[in-house]
């Protein structure tokens, strides 16, 4: 897969999947979003609408229009910002790093292991993790240009659509899939799970690619 199809793809599970879902969420009864959907995909009403949730799902929509018409990445962005060219350059070399050593320690082959302390490794698969990890790779590459880093990109978002994308309809990401990649148990949305690592993954990619 190419930049330009990948950026593509990335544009289209945005507009077909994730808009559509947080969109089917909104409450036009008492106003903002519903707080809570099971892995039965049954939506819980009376649920809290957090203030996290909500105003996440604001900035993404907001994130949207102004793309459609952003891990250790965030600290590229963050320095963009500084007007300290000392210190970006201290900073990109510093990401560059931990990209690099990401790639050998935690990345599988396919997508990105969830936690290793000392001799224990946790290889399920989060959401946010491999959102996060997509974004953090592929900012390596437009640093370094080195190619390892794209074929990780894009060997990841292969790895989400086939795991992690829940294929039922009215359903959005999973949570968690197991070692052995099963479907865990887990909300499809709460206050922690909502669009802005996945919406925003798609966002800066369509961003950078031009």
């Amino acid at each position: 897969m190419d930049i330009t199809r990948f950026k593509e793809d990335l544009k289209a599970h945005l507009e077909e999947k994730i808009v559509p879902f947080w969109q089917s969420l909104k409450d036009d009864e008492f106003g903002g979003y519903y707080g809570y959907m099971g892995f039965n995909l049954n939506i819980n009403r009376e649920a809290q609408k957090g203030c996290i949730l909500n105003s996440r799902i604001l900035w993404f929509f907001s994130a949207c229009y102004n793309i459609l018409k952003n891990a250790s990445w965030l600290l590229d962005e963050a320095a963009k910002y500084l007007k300290d060219e000392k210190l970006k350059e201290e900073v990109e070399k510093l990401t560059l790093e931990v990209a690099k050593v990401t790639l050998k320690e935690a990345f599988d082959g396919q997508s990105l292991i969830n936690e290793k302390v000392e001799d224990k490794i946790d290889r399920s698969k989060i959401w946010w993790v491999e959102a996060e990890t997509v974004v953090g790779f592929f900012n390596a590459y437009q640093k370094s240009k080195e190619e390892k880093f794209l074929d990780a990109t894009i060997k990841t978002w292969e790895f989400i659509k086939e795991y992690l994308v829940d294929k039922r309809k009215n359903s959005e990401w999973l949570w968690k899939v197991s070692e052995d990649l099963k479907a865990l148990d887990m909300p499809i949305v709460e206050p922690w799970k909502c669009p802005y690592h996945n919406g925003r993954m798609c966002l800066e990619i369509i961003k950078r690619v031009d």
